[in-house]
């Protein structure tokens, strides 16, 4: 449960095995296993000894042994650890003895690099299998079962090993029907609620042996769904520690010495979260010794365990930080090693990273392998394999190290970040309705998405690129059967949504039978290319940008030249699966271009965050209290400028929204050419399309003109060499006396030469008339 401790193993000639004399043993960190197969030569008979050695300061465990193939008991929220093989089964027992109708949760945490499935049945089946069962794990990450409506009586729980690379698979299994104890520093455990329900967890820690815990972090990391999270201590339940929810998760950190805290700190504390829309989430409750033991050397009950790929929610306070461990999985040779890569996503204030595989003293300025420097947006470290130790035959550790650097002098809860470790050829987890930036390392980029386990739906992916248009943005390819889909074998394929974005989307009549998607972003490697990534099974939780066209207006001019506009920006609204707004934030950004860029802006891209994070630079920051524009008619206005007459630039809004951390939308860009305001360019103003028109019809007549001017003169000239005069002498003179004919009535003969049109005279008569009458001609 905390520190570490080794397992020794012996028959009836030793006792008291220890360190030197023993028949078996198992010397990993936290969690040993030893298996004894039923025809080991060395069994002398079924009595055995065992001896549990503390290799790390202050260590408590709980100790199982069984035969393989027995049944074991579990107790109410009471986490245990086991193990099974692969392709074979562990089989469990949970036992509801008092009358009981409510949920009950059962989950299995393999050790990271493991997979494992779970099936339950009911007193009938006693050896549930992939089968025959009732019920089925959700396999993401984790493997979770949520009966909802479970009544007293017998479950019987089978444990699936899938392939691994070690002969056994270690795990923690726990049943709960109430509230479930965690572990301190232990693996984020995975979890699912229904809108409205709640989870209890309850955790303590040893104030004789952990005297120097300082801080406490508990942090629910979300995957789908909205919760609010709150802690209390045991001894004072009137106290609270609230997080109002967003869509990344929430983190309450507990500071022994911090006001707040006074006469409130203590050994025992439970948690509750509940679900404000139906939600799937890890939570993990992690510890920090105080500052004095900053250089300390490194204990085992310490630092926190990391899943890989598993995205990892945290706050590190000022001037202390918290210690991490990554299980790096036995490999035959070093050259299957993979490399590792970090991503750190920064939400607010600063930090810095150093790692190591030194088990004796934990990473630091002064000792380390890998380093950062200071961290203050979305960074990426990238180890390489050849960098890294071969691990011995039960594996080794990855250590991470990462300092706060910002003080909140109100809650010392500033330096928040998100943070992931996965293997290059491994998928990371994505986090729904949270974009991950990325760079193409390797040529296929690898996730996983969870479907909700109780509202599951379409999926819906985009894939916005960072860069300019020689930069292409990568193709998506998705699956939810085949873990690695591609180009060739795929479910789901994407489209162009504009020319900086593609797009994915599920078959939402299939959504019930999806319940894990596999996504490939397939990269071009011989192209440099960032990109940024976004996935819901949900809706769309960005802003909404109805009315997208920006305006402004001439505002003042400095002594430099230097102009000022004051622009107006259309409010944005909430999308509609949040029934009340949250404030915004709008950025203003520029970038300078040259009078080459002009000629091809249809190449730069200022339309995506990333990109208009990664090549402008904010000229103005605006917050609104006006929120949930639907009707689109409210704007806001800011200052932009001063801009150099002399100098070129393009310009955007990023919203940002202030509630749900990380979700962002960006307008149509606009320009600042020559110090003029052009909300496009070249300008397309109604006026000037009308120009561009008649200028268009005023040219293709001219055209016209001259050619044939050009046909009469060379027709009449080849014509009258031949002898030819008057009308014949036109080109295809035919036509034209046929024409002329007709303007005349029919009253020019044929053969006549032009110019001596006469009248028909027989077409008139005269009359002698009598005074008085008239006349006729």
């Amino acid at each position: 449960m905390s520190g570490d401790a080794d397992l020794y193993v012996s028959n009836q000639d030793e006792p008291r095995p220890t360190k030197s004399k023993h028949v078996w043993k198992s010397a990993g960190f936290r969690s040993d296993t030893v298996t004894i197969l039923a025809n080991d030569e060395k069994v002398q008979d079924k009595r055995f000894y065992i001896a549990v050695h503390a290799f790390g300061e202050n260590t408590r465990f709980n100790l199982l042994a069984h035969y393989t193939g027995s049944t074991i008991r579990l107790s109410d929220g009471q986490p245990i650890t086991s193990s099974v093989a692969y392709s074979q089964y562990a089989y469990f027992e949970f036992t509801i003895s008092e009358t009981f109708l409510g949920p009950v949760k059962i989950s299995v945490t393999p050790t990271s690099g493991h997979r494992v499935s779970v099936f339950v049945a009911r007193e009938d089946n006693q050896r549930p299998t992939a089968q025959h069962h009732t019920y089925r794990s959700t396999d993401f990450a984790q493997s979770t079962v949520n009966i909802e409506s479970a009544s007293q009586g017998s479950y019987y729980i089978g444990v699936l090993g899938y392939a691994s690379s070690a002969s056994s698979i270690p795990f923690t299994i726990s049943a709960s029907k109430g509230d479930e104890v965690l572990q301190i520093n232990r693996q984020s455990v995975q979890r699912s609620l229904l809108q409205s329900e709640q989870d209890g967890y309850f955790f303590m820690f040893d104030p004789s042996s952990d005297s120097n815990i300082e801080h406490l972090s508990i942090s629910v990391t979300l995957i789908s769904g909205r919760i609010q999270l709150q802690v209390d201590p045991v001894t004072n339940v009137t106290y609270h520690y609230n997080d109002r929810h967003n869509s990344l998760g929430s983190v309450i950190m507990i500071h022994k010495s911090s006001p707040f805290t006074t006469n409130h700190w203590t050994n025992q504390w439970k948690a509750k979260v509940t679900a404000l829309e139906t939600s799937d989430y890890f939570i993990q409750i992690a510890s920090a010794p105080n500052s004095t033991h900053i250089s300390s050397m490194l204990s085992f009950n310490s630092h926190v365990e990391l899943q890989e790929g598993v995205p990892h929610l945290q706050s590190v306070p000022f001037q202390s930080r918290f210690i991490y461990s990554l299980y790096l999985p036995y490999v035959d040779k070093q050259e299957d090693l993979q490399d590792y890569i970090i991503t750190i996503r920064m939400l607010s204030g600063s930090i810095s990273l150093y790692a190591s595989q030194d088990p004796e003293q934990p990473p630091s300025p002064n000792h380390h392998t890998f380093a950062s420097g200071i961290i203050k947006k979305d960074f990426t470290m990238h180890i390489d394999k050849k960098s890294l130790k071969p691990s011995v035959f039960w594996g080794n550790y990855l250590y991470i190290s990462i300092y706060g650097h910002t003080f909140d002098i109100i809650f010392n809860n500033f330096n928040k970040f998100e943070m992931s470790i996965y293997r290059s050829n491994q998928p990371r987890y994505l986090s729904q309705d949270q974009p991950v930036l990325q760079s193409t390392s390797t040529k296929f980029m690898r996730y996983n998405v969870l479907n909700s386990n109780a509202r599951p739906e379409d999926l819906e992916v985009f894939v916005d690129s960072c860069m300019d248009a020689n930069h292409p943005v990568p193709p998506i390819f998705g699956d939810s059967i085949l873990p690695f889909p591609n180009s060739t074998f795929h479910t789901y394929q994407s489209t162009f949504k504009s020319k900086f974005t593609r797009y994915l989307k599920s078959d939402e009549k299939r959504a019930k039978d999806e319940k894990v998607f596999y996504l490939t972003v397939e990269n071009d490697l011989n192209v440099e290319s960032n990109y940024s990534i976004y996935a819901t099974t949900l809706s769309d939780s960005r802003p909404v940008v109805k009315h997208s066209k920006l305006s402004a207006r001439f505002d003042s001019e400095n002594s430099d030249g230097g102009v000022t506009f004051e622009m107006e920006i259309p409010l944005a609204s909430h999308p509609d699966r949040y029934s009340s707004g949250h404030n915004y934030i709008y950025n203003i950004y520029a970038r300078q271009l040259t009078n080459q860029d002009l000629e091809h802006l249809e190449d730069f891209n200022f339309d995506t965050p990333c990109a208009i994070n990664q090549h402008g630079y904010r000229v103005h920051s605006i917050y609104s209290d006006r929120f949930n524009d639907t009707a689109g008619v409210g704007r806001i206005k800011a200052k932009m400028g001063p801009f150099d007459r002399k100098l070129n630039h393009v310009v955007n809004v990023i919203v940002h929204s202030n509630a749900m951390e990380g979700l962002t939308n960006t307008y149509n860009k606009a320009f600042v050419i020559g110090g003029v305001f052009y909300d496009s360019y070249p300008p397309n103003t109604p006026v000037q399309i009308v120009g561009y028109v008649f200028l268009s019809l005023f040219i293709i007549l001219l055209v016209f003109a001259v050619l044939f001017l050009i046909y009469m003169i060379v027709g009449m000239a080849i014509k009258s060499q031949k002898g030819y005069s008057g009308w014949q002498a036109l080109p295809n003179s035919f036509i034209w006396i046929k024409l002329v004919s007709i303007l005349t009535c029919n009253r020019y003969p044929s053969g006549e030469n032009y110019g001596t049109l006469q009248d028909d005279r027989s077409s008139t008569r005269n009359v002698t008339t009598s005074s008085g009458a008239y006349g006729s001609v």
